[in-house]
């Protein structure tokens, strides 16, 4: 168990976008001339200058959707800016991000140890694409050992309204309550119930489970101990 993960107390649509807004998408793309200050799209982008702007809009830079192979996203880096050194810079900066959620992308300059890498930053999108926004979560935890990524699907056990209803829906097969009711005195049955919120905090607290935050409510819920 990882100690940086939160031990605290949807997304199955988060590709999906209705007729209107792709339109609405689309006809940005067809601008001539992309404004900084664009709506923001749905898929995970940074938006990437050429040197250290004062303000972004007076310096040439570009949006690049992440959710691709980072070569492709390096060959229109340079396609549309040009080597840094064209526009009075010695570097790429990274100067705003949408639509990682909960994972925090850091701005700066590119290829620097504290920024994030462009190569990182495209296997966070592609895992938020993938899998929806709790991909974000799991990557915000491991970003310093992206080989745990791969056991996202593993250990991520969905969306709830809360722990309590987690550990509800893992006891449901076993019938526990029903059992308990068969086996109070007569008279006492309707006093019988599982504390299902007390039983998730003693998994949470065993660090076996782990319920993080939900974007919109309700948490998502990963087993640690998945391989």
């Amino acid at each position: 168990m990882s100690e940086k993960f939160p031990n605290k107390n949807v997304h199955n649509a988060y590709r999906a976008v209705d007729d209107q807004a792709a339109a609405d998408n689309e006809a940005q793309h067809c601008e001539a001339e992309t404004s900084y200050e664009q709506d923001p799209l749905r898929y995970p982008r940074i938006y990437v200058t050429a040197g250290l702007p004062l303000r972004a809009e007076l310096t040439k830079g570009t949006w690049l959707d992440m959710a691709r192979d980072p070569d492709y996203i390096s060959a229109e880096l340079y396609a549309v800016l040009g080597e840094p050194v064209e526009h009075g810079a010695d570097r790429f900066y990274i100067w705003n991000a949408e639509g990682f959620g909960v994972f925090d992308v850091s701005t700066g300059a590119i290829g620097l140890d504290d920024v994030h890498s462009l190569e990182l930053l495209s296997k966070v999108a592609n895992g938020i694409v993938d899998f929806g926004p709790a991909f974000a979560a799991w990557a915000s935890v491991y970003e310093d050992d992206p080989t745990q990524f791969n056991r996202f699907e593993r250990a991520y056990k969905g969306h709830f309204e809360s722990m309590a209803d987690y550990v509800r829906q893992l006891f449901k097969p076993l019938q526990v309550e029903d059992l308990l009711r068969q086996a109070a005195p007569e008279g006492l049955q309707e006093y019988v119930y599982v504390d299902y919120a007390a039983v998730g905090e003693e998994m949470a607290g065993e660090r076996d489970i782990v319920a993080f935050p939900a974007d919109g409510g309700g948490v998502w819920v990963f087993e640690e101990g998945a391989q």
